[in-house]
């Protein structure tokens, strides 16, 4: 071993000896503990190694964030009562190291030492997105989320050898759309990879018919439920008619006329976010691997995946990360239909954005005031507007006995925002309605936004592995989690956000009410955790 290589394996000693430390330390306070405190600070433990472990080795030095975030989530765990409260703390500080970390390793001038590295950081992202699945380890982790995780690392190193880093925008956009580095985002991405790679030699149409084959064959026999399968296999064969497209100047007019096609298809189809998977993967190919956009792709691949993982942990655990994101953005965009419309408007946006940036800042190797994109973006979250709580610090249950809950309104609200969470609910088919939430205006008439189950509100236990088989994913409304008392499932709110319509006539609102719906089965109750008012 040379010197330098031995000097570069030992830079990388003191962070994954921290990323060690972390876990070992969790799973001392475990054994220290008892009951859900006990099972919750053991999951830290796992879920820390998962994600320092990787990040260790594809940060780049010194790796400070490793260290901050070992002592910073030790502190938290050991100092913070067990529940919502200790988790949200803990996976933010998870988020954040990945954050720094991708934020560092992306602005790397010297492309040759970015790919790599682009192998764990992969597998660090998709642990955040994999978190739920660790509460039971298992061999199946295997499959599912390290071996995907690894290809899709792999994948992206190759695109952005062969298309250049500004590929990494396309990478980026795919991971948020599919919600991480899963086997359909690995799969879409080593795609991408080969026929980047192959575009430019000669054609071989044999090749070429062989791809289209595969995939024509798979989507007949595949079900139509399974969506980002689906989508995988649309790409297959869409991507073989671009693919014999001779590479040159119209080369790039092909790929983006062919994404900017597919994202607009995906507006009218039923497939949901997975589905704009095939045509971000047709705009990244489509970037020219100039230095100016390669630079200004690498920021906003950057702030792309550090907004996916603010999704994926924070709050605790959202299981619908690339949603919940879409919806932050959107404001009320909750609904499946609005958010793929967001979705591509933002895929389009990106697309649009970077070659005009390339050419406003030809010189610029990462325009400084772009980096107030993440404050503008939590700023846009609403996160953090001024609430007016309508609630005590004890939620409110209503039942078939009491089904009733209101509260006067000061002024007229601008977005009414609930927390909310059913139980005894696991015999209703989703979209069965629940109760509503009323405004009463001051003539007497009202505004009301109805609750179904799986769509605004679901079950507490949602997530328990016999009705997630039965329901299906939780809504997007799905706000936090914590650990129930059965360890291998989380507990599961919702958040709720209504921007009602004015009362008719002017007349200004008096009231907001939550009820349930007659003849529901008595066993059904739904727990109201929070209500505010935002102007």
């Amino acid at each position: 071993m040379s010197a330098r290589s031995f000097r570069a394996l030992a830079s990388r000693i003191p962070p994954f000896a921290s990323a060690l430390a972390a876990g070992a330390a969790l799973a001392v306070l475990a054994a220290h503990q008892q009951g859900a405190a006990a099972v919750e600070s053991a999951y830290f433990a796992r879920w820390a190694l998962a994600v320092l472990v990787p990040l260790a080795l594809a940060v780049p030095r010194p790796g400070h964030e490793i260290g901050a975030a070992a002592i910073a989530s030790n502190l938290a765990a050991w100092v913070l009562p067990a529940g919502p409260q200790r988790g949200a703390a803990f996976g933010a500080l998870l988020v954040a190291a990945v954050v720094t970390g991708t934020v560092r390793l992306l602005a790397r001038r010297d492309a040759g030492g970015l790919r790599l590295p682009l192998v764990p950081l992969a597998v660090a992202f998709q642990a955040l997105f994999a978190a739920p699945r660790l509460l039971v380890p298992a061999p199946a982790l295997l499959w599912t989320d390290l071996l995907p995780a690894l290809a899709a690392g792999f994948a992206l190193a190759l695109l952005g050898r062969v298309a250049g880093r500004s590929a990494l925008a396309g990478g980026a956009l795919v991971a948020v759309a599919l919600g991480g580095f899963g086997p359909v985002a690995a799969g879409l991405l080593l795609v991408a990879a080969g026929v980047a790679g192959w575009r430019g030699e000669r054609p071989d149409p044999r090749f070429v018919l062989g791809f289209a084959a595969a995939g024509s064959a798979g989507l007949l026999l595949l079900p139509r439920g399974e969506q980002p399968v689906f989508a995988a296999l649309a790409a297959l064969v869409l991507l073989a008619p671009f693919a014999l497209w001779p590479a040159g100047g119209r080369s790039a007019r092909a790929w983006w006329l062919g994404g900017w096609g597919l994202a607009l298809a995906a507006a009218t189809t039923g497939h949901g976010v997975a589905a704009l998977a095939p045509a971000l993967l047709f705009l990244s190919l489509a970037l020219a691997p100039t230095p100016e956009r390669d630079r200004l792709a690498t920021l906003w691949s950057g702030w792309l995946l550090a907004g996916a993982a603010l999704a994926a942990g924070f709050p605790w655990l959202a299981p619908q990360p690339a949603g919940q994101l879409l919806a932050w953005l959107g404001g009320t965009a909750t609904s499946p239909s609005r958010q793929l419309v967001a979705a591509v408007l933002l895929a389009l946006a990106a697309a649009a954005l970077l070659p005009l940036l390339a050419r406003r800042w030809p010189r610029a190797a990462a325009p400084r005031h772009l980096a107030l994109l993440p404050a503008l973006l939590l700023a846009g979250c609403g996160l953090f507007r001024p609430e007016t709580p309508l609630l005590g610090t004890a939620p409110v249950v209503l039942t078939a006995t009491g089904p009733l809950w209101g509260a006067p309104l000061a002024a007229p609200p601008g977005e009414i925002v609930v927390e909310l969470a059913l139980a005894g609910s696991a015999q209703l088919a989703s979209g069965t309605a629940i109760g509503r939430i009323r405004l009463d205006c001051e003539d007497g008439a009202a505004v009301e936004r109805a609750l179904r189950t799986g769509i605004e509100v679901a079950d507490w236990a949602a997530r328990r592995p016999d009705l997630a088989a039965r329901l299906g994913p939780p809504p997007a409304t799905a706000w936090i989690s914590w650990l129930g008392p059965d360890p291998t499932f989380f507990a599961q709110r919702y958040r709720l956000l209504w921007s009602p319509p004015p009362c008719e006539g002017g007349a200004p609102p008096v009231a907001v009410r939550i009820e349930l719906e007659p003849d529901l089965p008595p066993e059904l109750t739904l727990a109201i955790h929070r209500v505010g008012v935002r102007r």
